[in-house]
């Protein structure tokens, strides 16, 4: 009996450190603010913003040492809504899987496979000073001139490696067997027959610098040769470059990104163009104010908007802020955009945005991350 406990006791004494060394976080952001969008001739909208200055979420992450400098990790992460009875789901909207993956980390990198964000979603939010509504690339985004991927920042079916950190440089190589193609001509869903995300990242001290090249291929796949598309998409292909400076007294941010459309048939190729701008700087010990500006040039005559946002924020805590912030679109009359959804929403209501009109959207509410 006596053998029987010494043997439970050094059992245990060797398994407890194995455990130890997994671990798993729950972590999120709960984000509700009062929303008002004027359309003009459009109409407006007045209510509740779930997620305006950051997308509410929840996720699950993990790892567990797996001995030799070698790790397996894990994220769960979902859109939430806060204001409404729904719950977390994996379809569209705000209820769906942001990233879900599973991988290794070492000395090599990682590798990880799953739904995942691209390089172009990293990029765009980290050389834009202002988030949520007042994005000027999210802003676009609504107008169907978004950043990669159509909308979308994140691909299904998809592996990635991210290199070590080389004095500051970092890479990520991502590859999509059949990605989600959030839009179409009429709104539907579609897949593409694959993707490749390419990053290139490079921090030192105050100064950053990024770069992204993505490639769609034939996104347009469930409606090839229909009525809902006679002349389907056959490649998307777009590059971007970003950085960033930081002063102390401010940091200035800008970005210019080139997108190319080629179509199947005898349709010609599209070509168009959005650079942004923008600086943020401290207001006293809990502050900040950000300004940024953004342009969209496409194909046709007048087939143009710009976006300006101004924003602040105020830190209660390190994990709860109060915000404000106003954002512009402004399209000329030949203004087409990409897509025929050209709207923004707000509480499941959607304003239109109109050739010749602008749209202005206004924000104030709480963030609080956990």
């Amino acid at each position: 009996m006596q053998k029987k406990l010494i043997a439970l006791a050094v059992a245990g004494l060797v398994s407890a450190p194995a455990f130890a060394q997994s671990n798993v976080t729950i972590y999120g952001v709960a984000d509700l603010g009062v929303g008002f969008i004027d359309g003009g001739k459009a109409g407006d909208v007045t209510g509740l913003a779930n997620g305006a200055w950051a997308g509410s979420r929840i996720g699950f992450r993990g790892t567990e040492d797996l001995g030799n400098g070698l790790k397996a990790l894990f994220t769960l992460e979902y859109g939430i809504q806060v204001d409404e009875a729904q719950g977390i789901g994996t379809g569209t909207g705000a209820n769906s899987t942001r990233q879900s993956f599973v991988g290794l980390q070492g000395g090599f990198g990682t590798l990880v496979a799953g739904r995942l964000q691209t390089p172009g979603y990293y990029f765009a939010g980290k050389y834009v000073p202002l988030g949520g509504w007042a994005s000027v690339h999210d802003f676009m985004a609504g107008s169907g001139q978004g950043f990669t991927i159509e909308d979308s920042n994140r691909i299904d079916s998809a592996i990635a490696y991210m290199t070590p950190n080389f004095s500051g440089f970092t890479a990520t190589l991502a590859y999509s067997f059949g990605a989600e193609v959030n839009e179409d001509a009429v709104g539907n869903t579609n897949k593409a027959d694959n993707v490749i995300g390419v990053g290139l990242n490079y921090d030192n001290g105050p100064l950053s610098l990024g770069a992204v090249y993505h490639q769609v291929n034939d996104p347009d796949q469930t409606n090839v040769g229909t009525l809902i598309l006679p002349n389907p998409r056959e490649d998307i292909n777009e590059w971007s470059l970003g950085g960033s400076y930081d002063f102390g007294v401010a940091k200035l941010f800008a970005t210019y990104q080139e997108r190319e459309i080629g179509y199947y048939g005898a349709v010609s190729d599209k070509e168009d163009d959005i650079w942004t701008v923008g600086v943020s700087a401290p207001v006293g010990a809990a502050g900040s104010v950000s300004l940024a500006y953004g342009q969209y040039d496409g194909d046709g005559n007048n087939n143009e908007a710009d976006s300006w946002s101004l924003g602040y924020t105020h830190a209660l805590s390190k994990r709860t802020s109060l915000y404000a912030m106003y954002a512009r679109l402004s399209t000329e009359t030949g203004y087409t955009g990409l897509s025929t959804s050209n709207k923004v929403g707000l509480g499941g209501e959607d304003v239109s945005i109109l050739a010749g009109e602008d749209v202005d959207r206004v924000a104030v509410g709480i963030s609080h991350k956990f």
